[in-house]
């Protein structure tokens, strides 16, 4: 990329090869903050970077913060936000968005009208309408519901369980609140991902099969994880192949060399040994609970399921080391095609990260990736050369979603889930339909009536 410097509001970007898709992930990238990584605020950054900084001010801000005048850099990726979340390092850097960040005590969180927002109504009046929001700091999600019941907050998105919704109604008419079904996650929300190039090679051998993912779809009921853990609010995602029938799974596990079972009845491996299907996730009950509902009926079909729930950052490093077999994820691009690229081996939980590895260093780390795997490349490729709003554009994700249907190199367990939302009784503007992320990240325009 090429970057041309145009005048005080424009510049000019040109690639060496052709990136149709430039503009729609930079305007996604956009919706979760102000700045991108493309675009920042050079004069309030500059205070923290040792070109452009006084140097006495910098190194006794420095010190300060504990670090040494070398370290200027930590400090200076330190204070840049660039959306997304609510971090204390937000506090005086300058948005675009319609709040901001202000000073504010440890149980809360603070937000207010940015004086300086660009967008208008119809009338003229400058958005946004409500000038302050208050959240309220928990120490456990547990202690969500009690929280909203007791009418502590009337504003919720996101972190609210399903299977809490029936609560959430009940307490409607005693509370300033409504329950609103209206609008859907903008992800599946999340999705079973096998780690393809783990080093056990009994392991990622077994995974490279293609019938053994298969497998292992056919063995998910995807309607009873919809029924249970989403009170049936979503649907089954068009990117699978089967349905729902255990009898083919077993079949295809059988074809994989896992015919043999043990004294117990699990299904052994090549190796002679049981075959031990490793589930690591992220303490979360979002990827928990789907994930113990994918153990029961895995080991249906005499898969043995070896579970483990640990703390976010356990499992990130396990993630960055290569040690994940198997793992519950988000997935994007099932519901918003194109916002997050979930299909490539480098996003979330890093799922072929050494064929990845091979790719980037043009063969001189990783492993080469297999044919079939190549073959995703070369779509990719094809899906950033052409605009995406064309009939070829519509042909390569035609071609995308046939390799996903063909290879599941990942299982997203629904799409189009409902994303219950607690909101205040007299809210005007809430929309009826659509995501609900789109919605809550243009909440400038809701407004309360009297």
């Amino acid at each position: 990329m090429n970057v041309e410097i145009i005048d005080d509001y424009s510049i000019k970007i040109t690639f060496t090869e052709p990136n149709a898709r430039f503009l729609t992930q930079l305007g996604m990238g956009s919706l979760w903050g102000s700045y991108t990584w493309l675009m920042k605020p050079r004069h309030y950054l500059e205070q923290f970077h040792k070109d452009f900084a006084d140097a006495g001010e910098l190194s006794a801000k420095l010190k300060e913060a504990g670090l040494t005048d070398a370290e200027w850099y930590r400090f200076a990726l330190d204070k840049d936000f660039t959306g997304g979340g609510c971090p204390t390092k937000a506090i005086g850097h300058p948005v675009l968005t319609p709040y901001m960040v202000v000073e504010h005590p440890d149980d809360l969180i603070i937000i207010e009208r940015n004086p300086y927002y660009w967008r208008v109504d119809t009338e003229g009046q400058q958005l946004p309408y409500v000038g302050r929001t208050e959240s309220v700091v928990l120490s456990s999600v547990d202690n969500i519901p009690a929280t909203i019941v007791n009418g502590e907050i009337n504003w919720c998105r996101e972190i609210l369980a399903h299977t809490d919704v029936a609560l959430y109604k009940e307490h409607e008419g005693a509370n300033a609140y409504t329950v609103n079904t209206d609008l859907v996650y903008h992800n599946a929300p999340v999705a079973l991902y096998f780690n393809l190039t783990n080093p056990d090679k009994v392991w990622s051998e077994m995974v490279q099969k293609k019938e053994f993912r298969h497998a292992m779809n056919a063995a998910i009921n995807f309607e009873e994880i919809i029924q249970v853990l989403f009170l049936g609010m979503g649907q089954i995602n068009p990117w699978l192949p089967e349905k729902y029938d255990p009898a083919r799974a077993a079949a295809l596990l059988d074809e994989c060399g896992l015919d043999q079972k043990d004294a117990d009845g699990w299904r052994l491996g090549p190796d002679g040994n049981r075959f031990e299907f490793k589930f690591d996730v992220a303490l979360d009950p979002l990827y928990v609970k789907p994930a113990e509902v994918i153990k029961t009926q895995l080991e249906e079909v005499g898969i043995y399921v070896a579970m483990k729930s640990m703390e976010p950052t356990l499992w990130s490093a396990m993630r960055d080391a290569n040690e994940l077999k198997a793992t519950i994820d988000w997935v994007d691009d099932c519901n918003w095609p194109f916002l997050k690229n979930d299909y490539l081996p480098e996003q979330r939980c890093l799922w072929a990260q050494e064929w990845e590895k091979w790719m980037k260093s043009d063969g001189a780390e990783g492993e080469e990736p297999a044919d079939w795997m190549l073959e995703l490349y070369e779509i990719e490729t094809e899906l950033s050369a052409v605009n995406p709003n064309t009939d070829e554009g519509a042909a390569a994700k035609d071609r995308l979603f046939a390799w996903l249907e063909e290879y599941v190199p990942l299982i997203p367990l629904a799409r189009d889930v409902v994303d219950p939302l607690i909101v205040p009784d007299k809210v005007g503007n809430m929309a009826k339909s659509g995501r609900s992320s789109a919605v809550w990240f243009s909440q400038e325009q809701v407004f309360f009536r009297k």
